[in-house]
């Protein structure tokens, strides 16, 4: 009777065991659908405070714009929460007023330096942090369009409408190479990531593919006769998108020199001054592409079809960049206005106001 009264009271010990299992298990889950829940409420929240904190600003309601912010969470807070808070006191600033119009800038990769090219053909390197003079790079007989950083940060490559590209030391501004094989202006210059190759594009329809150590030219590729307006090496440096008057976008192989992909953007030719903005992603995978429209498409290469659009701004698009994390799309207009977009979702983070006239050229610095 004790054996069974014994076996009995274990048999309730495992049932109810197995029942307080059970149980704990439905309450982890419920637990972990409700943390899900609540911290995507919290990053909506974020969101929210920021589109708040914009409103509040636009109507210089100033108190009010720092108290939404003051309500976004801190481990969310990014470059646009630092944005709208350097708004507070309406003491936006200028890091530079060139002679000329400025068409181009560029961080060096480890942000220590910021590159500015302008129309009076003077190019102009800064100290981001002010500890060093800024170096003007003299030369060009003509108005400059472009400006890179070599990945090192040592050189700087300037593309002109005098027909050259001048590769300089950043250090001391000392003009070291003269590249010249163009027989019209040049619109842009651009290093590949590894720093084995400069590219140039120009309005007599061709890209050049020159060694920046010694000025050789390694390779031309025509574009069939059409002026090109912007050229970019992939992430992967083993590609070169380029973006010309015929609103093609084409993809070349940078061994072979042969066209790749060529995705028909659409862009409308009559877009002012001839500018084509395109962007990789990060990653390599996507490629922005600006259009008159105001829209930007992004694109897979190598099919067809956009992976996505971004809403219209409604004014021709002059410029755009990715963020470093690939999450963020900036996009500059003709209506002088800057705006920042998700670029998985589309949405509108924010909008930069400050230019008096349209941006000629958008980048985010190294760390975003």
């Amino acid at each position: 009777r004790h054996v069974a009264e014994i076996t009995g009271k274990n048999t309730d010990l495992e049932i109810a065991y197995r029942e307080t299992s059970v149980a704990n298990s439905a309450l982890g889950l419920a637990r972990d659908e409700a943390q899900h829940r609540a911290g995507e409420a919290h990053y909506q929240s974020y969101l929210g405070h920021l589109s708040a904190a914009e409103a509040m600003l636009q109507m210089h309601r100033v108190t009010s714009a720092a108290e939404h912010l003051s309500r976004c969470p801190e481990e969310l807070r990014g470059w646009e929460w630092s944005y709208l808070s350097s708004r507070l006191d309406d003491g936006l600033g200028s890091l530079f007023e060139a002679g000329g119009m400025i068409n181009d800038v560029a961080w060096s990769r480890d942000g220590k330096y910021l590159a500015l090219a302008s129309t009076d053909g003077l190019a102009t390197v800064f100290s981001a942090e002010g500890t060093e003079p800024a170096v003007n790079l003299t030369g060009h007989e003509g108005p400059l369009r472009s400006v890179a950083f070599s990945p090192d940060g040592r050189e700087v490559a300037t593309a002109s409408e005098d027909a050259t590209a001048r590769i300089w030391r950043r250090a001391d501004g000392a003009e070291r190479l003269v590249l010249r094989g163009h027989r019209s202006g040049l619109w842009g210059a651009d290093f590949s990531p590894d720093g084995a190759l400069l590219s140039t594009c120009s309005g007599d329809g061709r890209v050049i593919i020159w060694n920046p150590e010694d000025g050789r030219e390694l390779m031309s590729i025509a574009s069939r006769g059409v002026p090109v307006w912007s050229a970019r090496f992939s992430p992967g440096g083993d590609s070169l998108a380029t973006a010309g008057e015929d609103g093609w976008v084409h993809i070349y192989n940078l061994e072979t020199g042969a066209e790749q992909f060529a995705l028909d953007t659409k862009l409308d030719p009559e877009l002012p001054s001839r500018a084509w903005p395109l962007a990789w992603h990060p990653g390599g995978q996507l490629l922005a592409t600006g259009h008159a429209s105001g829209s930007v498409s992004i694109w897979r290469p190598g099919r067809r079809d956009t992976a996505s659009h971004i809403a219209s701004q409604g004014s021709p698009i002059r410029a755009i960049a990715f963020s470093p994390d690939g999450r963020r799309l900036a996009t500059g207009a003709e209506d002088t206005t800057i705006r920042l977009w998700d670029v998985f979702t589309g949405r509108r983070l924010g909008t930069l106001h400050g230019h008096d006239s349209s941006p000629r050229a958008l980048v985010f610095n190294p760390d975003g």
